[in-house]
């Protein structure tokens, strides 16, 4: 009769091996982020090239609206009644 094999002893036996790469795998690097990478990154971002757009946007508006008015010429006729 064969000896009895308890199913959690199988478990935590493929638990153990699974926790090892297979030969030839090497281990995935870790997932980090690189400033460089992320400045590298930056202009190419089409939301932040449309937020400053509008930013600049706002600043040009807002020196024109501080800007003296354009200067104006007027000319007033008053007619004189013939008696």
């Amino acid at each position: 009769m064969p000896p009895s094999r308890s199913p959690a002893l199988g478990a935590a036996l493929l638990a153990a091996l699974s926790a090892f790469p297979a030969a030839g795998q090497t281990p995935a690097p870790p997932d980090t982020l690189r400033l460089g990478a992320v400045l590298d990154a930056l202009p190419a971002s089409p939301t932040l090239r449309a937020a400053r757009l509008a930013a600049e946007a706002a600043e040009a508006e807002a020196r024109a609206a501080g800007a003296w008015p354009d200067p104006t010429l007027g000319l007033t006729v008053q007619p004189l009644p013939v008696i």
